[in-house]
């Protein structure tokens, strides 16, 4: 503690280093991610003493804390209690680093323009490295490209459509916030193009959820960001334009996104037995649906989908059972922490975003720091967009990346709140 003391100036600057090149520590996979997150949350209770837990917090918290316990709960009554132990335990760890992000922000808007111009940088750099993949079948360090499918640096990892769309809004909200008095036609053509790019490149990944959740949150920016709404607009006259062409010119692309859908959700309009998901996931979420009917209370505990769901009790005569996760936030925590886990984690996300969305929109008139705001908003909560797969529900890198607008979000909340 002596070293803080004597070098708090220099102690605030190393955290204000991560939270800036946080995006470009979850490139390089987790490992390194974690110890930044775990550096900025021992940070942040050092130095604001513990003062959230002293002040007058919002029924939101105490829900969370319910939550917690009960999650904590689920893995102790577990078949797999010290495996379900490590991703119940240390959860609210992802909170924490969402605080203590907004706190370093309040502490200096610096980092915002720094934020802004590194992702800009990760943004162009994995363009041009997913291009290079792309066209040449290997990236410019020698990763080959992955089933036809583009996934840059992340290697194996086919995630990279994932990491765009969980920070694009991320980015045009510091765009937003840092250049809100200074828009000009060249900044609006800048904007478009970074639209644009991050199309192709969510396209090129062949990663369908990515493809449809890109597609929800312009939705939602178009109707809520009075600002960027003739750009959208724009976006969407190319997007679609460019959908046409690029699938009509590349196989792989239209297999990816337009065959493989068809063929695996077997969508007919005509077919009553029409379904958005894939074989492979509906056997998944049947499987799931069989691990709540038995044990509706607590679930089959935190990430022990895995290990449970080729029980003959669960798997029946499903040939897909089994996978590491469910493939969706919502069925996951009714098959691994039980019906009232899932009803509290429902009436958070629900309830907090509609209250927060709908105070903002009546009673702020701050349009730089609301427009910032609801882009935050956008980039936080459409991961929990229940109508799409999703990942694991406790991996460390998706939450770390999930979380990480959360941090800008409640910064942003804070600082409209200021300025009524």
């Amino acid at each position: 503690m002596l070293f803080f003391k004597r070098n708090n100036d220099n102690f605030l600057k190393l955290n204000f280093i991560i939270i800036s090149i946080f995006p470009l520590l979850l490139i390089s996979g987790p490992f390194l991610a974690e110890i930044g997150m775990f550096f900025l949350i021992l940070s942040y209770l050092y130095l604001d003493k513990f003062k959230f837990f002293k002040k007058k917090n919002s029924i939101y918290l105490y829900l969370i804390l319910i939550l917690y316990f009960l999650l904590i709960i689920s893995s102790l009554i577990s078949e797999y209690k010290f495996f379900s132990l490590k991703s119940s335990l240390l959860y609210p760890r992802f909170i924490l680093f969402s605080l203590a992000i907004s706190f370093f922000l309040m502490h200096s808007d610096k980092i915002l323009i720094v934020s802004l111009y590194v992702l800009l940088i990760i943004f162009f750099l994995l363009a041009i490295d997913a291009n290079f993949q792309f066209f040449f079948r290997e990236n410019i360090i020698g990763l080959e490209i992955n089933s036809n499918r583009v996934s840059s640096f992340f290697g194996d990892e086919l995630v990279l459509g994932s990491y765009l769309v969980r920070l694009f809004p991320l980015l045009i909200s510091l765009i937003i916030f840092i250049y809100y008095e200074k828009f000009s036609i060249k900044l609006n053509f800048s904007i478009l193009f970074l639209f644009i790019l991050t199309d192709f490149l969510v396209l090129i990944t062949g990663e369908r959820t990515s493809f449809f959740l890109i597609f929800f949150q312009k939705t939602l920016m178009l109707f809520f960001v009075p600002k960027l709404r003739n750009i959208i607009f724009i976006n969407f006259l190319v997007f679609i334009v460019s959908i046409f062409l690029f699938i009509n010119f590349n196989t792989s692309i239209k297999l990816r996104i337009i065959e493989d859908t068809k063929k695996y959700t077997k969508i007919d309009f005509s077919n009553k037995n029409f379904r958005p998901f894939t074989t492979e996931h509906v056997e998944i979420f049947e499987t799931s649906k069989e691990m709540f009917l038995n044990n509706k209370a607590s679930g089959v505990g935190p990430n022990n989908f895995r290990k449970l769901c080729s029980k003959k009790e669960y798997k029946l005569d499903r040939r897909f059972s089994c996978s590491t996760h469910p493939h969706n936030f919502y069925i996951q925590l009714l098959a691994e922490c039980g019906l009232l886990s899932f009803l509290i984690f429902c009436y958070i996300y629900f309830s907090s975003f509609r209250y927060y969305f709908i105070k903002t929109f009546n009673k702020y008139n701050n349009k730089k720091y609301k427009d910032s705001f609801i882009l935050c908003l956008v980039s936080f909560s459409s991961n929990f967009w229940p109508l799409v797969t999703s990942g694991n529900f406790f991996n460390n890198w998706i939450n770390m990346i999930m979380y990480l607008p959360l941090g800008f979000l409640i910064y942003n909340y804070s600082k409209l709140s200021q300025k009524i």
